[in-house]
């Protein structure tokens, strides 16, 4: 059999579901969207008690894993295993029990290895994988393209005669989260709350905004000259108990972009080059969105706010002051910035 990718598993779960699997990958939801798909294919939840099997790899012998899957089902054609984090350390030495397991699989038995967290991938692991790949399939789910996300999130909308208005996936997926999981439960508060079209409007009301978004519109307002507006995401923040030290972290790495899209605006592709240099930069959208406040302000006020930061951050790690009503003083510091004296 084969490394697989996620649509051919899709039509094997529907037309033959008893293999012997290997999940593993980043992508949460989706692994166990499909985990859930082969345990309810292959197991009657009658008899669930029976014939499903969810063990901790990080202990269990393969002699045990090879008990559970040959013992007959239990008034029923089918079973399932699932191996949860196998322990794939000193995997050579346990090779040989590993192949005479599966080039003989009993036909009624479902086995899947689960992995639920990406991991570095050692020899041994890869030894695993390439027996798998022998007798089995291995998927890797890794982190869903913003392109099917998008896909996904229209089609949820679609199958409850919602639809969403024009970029709003877009927004849920850049100031929302690009996570799966956490979009499936924003998209059916959204869903349950409106009667037709969803819009930006809704996603801001009712779901939980990125730290990193809440923090961008604040710095937008503050670089306007919009000093209420700021101080009033700021308090959002605080009742939302996001921790002081991190909002403060997340406000400095946003004026260090500020600077870096400042140097660097004029050059072409300027963005997409200086994400490719900087590690923390996963695509140019940061970098795009960084620029639109450094428009507003000139390099000597930009490095004033970061003075202005530097020694914020020396304050609240001194532990001396209250850490609220510091971040307060320096948006504050950060809004006077713009005044004629420092220009």
């Amino acid at each position: 059999m084969s490394k697989i990718k996620i649509s051919m598993l899709k039509e094997i779960v529907k037309t033959n579901p008893v293999n012997v699997y290997l999940f593993d990958g980043s992508e949460g939801y989706l692994k166990k969207k499909y985990l859930d798909k082969i345990t309810s294919a292959c197991v009657d939840e009658s008899f669930a008690d029976f014939n499903l099997h969810i063990i901790d790899g990080s202990g269990v012998t393969v002699e045990e894993i090879a008990g559970l899957c040959e013992a007959m089902p239990v008034m029923s054609e089918t079973k399932c295993v699932v191996v949860k984090d196998y322990d794939f350390e000193d995997y050579g030495a346990k090779q040989n029990s590993f192949e005479e397991l599966l080039k003989d699989f009993p036909p009624y038995c479902a086995l899947v290895f689960y992995y639920a967290a990406d991991f570095s991938k050692t020899a041994d692991y890869k030894s695993l994988v390439k027996l798998i790949e022998k007798y089995g399939y291995v998927v890797n789910f890794e982190t869903a393209m913003p392109a099917d996300i998008k896909k996904y999130l229209e089609d949820s909308a679609k199958k409850r005669s919602r639809s969403l208005a024009p970029g709003v996936s877009d927004y849920l997926i850049k100031n929302v989260s690009g996570d799966l999981n956490t979009l499936t439960n924003e998209i059916d508060k959204l869903c349950a709350y409106c009667d037709s079209v969803i819009t930006q409007a809704d996603v801001d009301r009712l779901c939980a905004i990125k730290l990193e978004t809440t923090v961008f519109k604040m710095l937008q307002d503050l670089t306007s000259g919009y000093l209420d507006k700021a101080l009033k995401k700021l308090n959002v923040l605080f009742v939302n108990r996001e921790d002081e030290t991190i909002i403060l972290g997340a406000v400095i790495s946003q004026y260090a972009d500020m600077l870096r899209a400042k140097a660097s605006h004029n050059t072409p592709n300027w963005a997409d080059k200086l994400s490719q240099s900087y590690v923390t930069y996963n695509n140019s959208f940061r970098l795009e969105r960084a620029a639109q406040n450094a428009s507003k302000l000139t390099f000597e006020q930009i490095a004033a706010c970061l003075e202005i930061l530097a020694n914020a951050d020396k304050e609240m790690k001194s532990g001396l002051n209250d850490k609220k009503i510091l971040l307060e003083k320096t948006i504050i510091r950060l809004y006077r910035v713009r005044k004629p004296e420092y220009d």
